[in-house]
């Protein structure tokens, strides 16, 4: 594979991360707005829809809103 192309291949995956890590924000601070701004309730929901074993902590999405 040339160089550009392993270069371009990489900056597209980057991309790609960055617009996942940003629709998660994105989903965390909606959650936060519909549940009234109760910290617990959205860490819930978040575990439920990404079934993680943790969900993020009460002071990241509070600096995420």
């Amino acid at each position: 594979m040339s160089v550009l192309k392993h270069r371009m291949t990489l900056i597209f995956t980057n991309r790609v991360i960055w617009l996942y890590v940003f629709l998660k924000r994105q989903f965390t601070t909606i959650l936060v707005i519909e549940n009234r701004r109760s910290f617990v309730l959205t860490q819930r929901v978040y575990h439920r829809k990404y079934r993680l074993k943790q969900a993020p902590s009460d002071n990241t999405i509070r600096r995420l809103v």
